[in-house]
C-alpha cells in the first residue's frame, strides 16, 4: 500500500484502549485485530474480545466524521492510524541496542517478539553491524506475529522514522504519542 501524503501528519485520530470507556473520548473504538486484518481470532476465545468489531458504529462513525474520514474504507484507515499511533507496532528491543555483536544482550535472539533494528538508525544515518532494514527476517516475524499485514509493512520505516516519533521516543522513553489519561496503554503484541 503506497503512504498517502494527504493523511501524513493529518488528524491525529488513535485507537482509544481503555476497557469500557464512556464514550466521552477522542479515539476509535476498534479492536486492533479488526483494524489491522478484518477479523479477531478473540472473538472464538471463552472470554471474548473486549473491543467493539464496529468500524460503523455511532462513536466510531462521529469520530471519523469529526475528522473529515468517513469515505475511507478499513485498509486506507489502518494506513492512516499506523502513521498516527505507532502503539500499534511491536516495540523496539532496546537489549537488541545495548552491547555489541548481532544480538547486543538480547536473549530471546530471533525468536524476540521485539523489533530489532538499530535505534540510532531510526533517528539519523548509521553504518553499524546492527539491522538497519524492516524487510530482514527477525523484524518481519515480529511485525506479523503483531498482526501487521504484509502489505503494510513498507509503512514501518516511515512511520518510526518520522522526526515527531523520535521526539516523542526522546521524551517519554516510549514510540508513539504520550497517553492521555482516556488512553492508557496495555503492553503491545
Amino acid at each position: 500500500m503506497e503512504l498517502d501524503r494527504r493523511w501524513w501528519r493529518g488528524p491525529r485520530l488513535r485507537l482509544c484502549l481503555v476497557k469500557d470507556c464512556p464514550g466521552a473520548c477522542t479515539g476509535l473504538h476498534l479492536c486492533k485485530n479488526v483494524l489491522l486484518t478484518g477479523s479477531c481470532p478473540f472473538t472464538r476465545t471463552r472470554t471474548g474480545c473486549r473491543f467493539s468489531h464496529f468500524l460503523d458504529s455511532p462513536h466510531n462513525a462521529e469520530k471519523l466524521t469529526e475528522h473529515g474520514l468517513e469515505s475511507l474504507t478499513r485498509s486506507e484507515l489502518c494506513t492512516l492510524l499506523l502513521q498516527n499511533d505507532t502503539w500499534l507496532l511491536p516495540q523496539i528491543c532496546h537489549n537488541y541496542n545495548n552491547g555489541g555483536g548481532r544480538l547486543g544482550l538480547c536473549q530471546e535472539g530471533d525468536n524476540c517478539t521485539r523489533l530489532h533494528i538499530c535505534e540510532k538508525y531510526l533517528n539519523s544515518v548509521c553504518s553499524c553491524i546492527k539491522n538497519h532494514d524492516f524487510n530482514a527476517p527477525q523484524p518481519q516475524k515480529s511485525l506479523s506475529d503483531c498482526g501487521v499485514p504484509d502489505q503494510l509493512f513498507s509503512l514501518v520505516d516511515v512511520c518510526l522514522c518520522q522526526p515527531a516519533g523520535s521526539e516523542v521516543r526522546r521524551q517519554t522513553g516510549r514510540w508513539g504519542q504520550p497517553p492521555t489519561a482516556n488512553t492508557q496503554r496495555p503492553l503491545r503484541c
